[in-house]
């Protein structure tokens, strides 16, 4: 096996053709630097110096494996920088999960930001919903995530802020003649909801408004995504209440429209999302992203909300 000591010296000897010099730039005294050589020579079973009282030269060999030790050397470095950056999380890989309206504003910025920063960690994305994503990071199949709580026991969480719900109905459905609807008057219209199974947080969050208001919501459909629940309210199917950055989603026949303040039991209810994490995930850039989201102090109130009437 070959020393990568030994391997500098010759290198650093090609360069001066001097031991005396030589033996300066690696800091070590003159004679051991002769016997290194040797041993690294009689390793290689090749002389790589023609050696005269007066002057040192390569041998035609030595002129060629000059260029390989200086590889070996270099690709030794980059390892060794390399691990150390993979110990301080400034390099490897990071998984991360995100629910589809974060796609439209927050994740890209984040995303795009923090590799600008840690440009030897190769991040992945997986859009999942919420439900989705807290069983792949139990599985560690994802180091963080982008998403709605609740989380289960044995996570961290950081708040990344909050959006208002807002109604997305047809275009030209009677109510979308009014800038701002009451809560109230959506009662007995069809609603297409969020599963509760699989995106229970905003089915519960409905729920709950569509309870202060004093109604019942009649459920025409239920689905996991928000992109099927907009197209369904294109087509005239019925009604939603869906966060605002869902304004986003560019479909043709909806018309969105702001609840009024003093609505839903004094309240206009608000969706919440989290950058969540396990407490015993190990991967040292989790918390590189953790920091760098903290940092940017990004919400989901940031994003301008266009409402459309058509």
């Amino acid at each position: 096996m070959l020393d990568l000591k030994s391997l500098k010296c010759f290198v650093v000897l090609a360069e001066e053709l001097h031991f005396g010099r030589a033996a300066d730039r690696l800091h070590i005294s003159q004679p051991p630097l002769p016997m290194k050589i040797r041993a690294l020579e009689a390793e290689l079973g090749l002389p790589l110096f023609q050696r005269s009282s007066r002057r040192v030269e390569l041998t035609h060999s030595g002129q060629i494996l000059l260029t390989e030790a200086r590889r070996v050397l270099n690709d030794a470095e980059q390892l060794v920088k390399l691990a150390t950056a993979l110990e301080l999380g400034e390099a490897g890989t990071l998984a991360i999960g995100f629910n589809a309206l974060l796609a439209y504003r927050l994740m890209p910025q984040l995303v795009s930001d923090f590799a600008e920063r840690y440009p030897q960690v190769k991040v992945t994305l997986h859009e999942m919903v919420s439900s989705e994503q807290v069983a792949a990071l139990l599985e560690h199949q994802i180091d963080v995530g982008l998403l709605r709580p609740p989380l289960p026991p044995g996570f961290r969480s950081l708040s990344l802020g909050s959006e208002e719900m807002v109604v997305f109905l047809p275009a030209k459905h009677p109510l979308a003649l009014q800038e701002t609807l009451a809560l109230a008057s959506l009662a007995g219209e069809p609603m297409l909801m969020f599963s509760h199974g699989e995106s229970s947080y905003l089915h519960n969050l409905t729920m709950e408004m569509c309870t202060a208001a004093g109604f019942a919501p009649v459920v025409r459909q239920e689905t996991r995504h928000i992109h099927a629940i907009a197209a369904l309210v294109g087509t005239g199917m019925g009604v939603a209440l869906l966060p605002a950055s869902a304004g986003f989603i560019h479909m043709d026949g909806i018309a969105i429209r702001r609840l009024q303040k003093d609505d839903a039991d004094g309240v206009v209810r608000r969706a919440h999302t989290v950058l969540a994490t396990l407490q015993t995930n190990a991967n040292p850039a989790v918390q590189h992203f953790w920091s760098f989201v903290q940092e940017a102090a990004t919400t989901v109130e940031n994003a301008e909300l266009h409402f459309r009437t058509q």
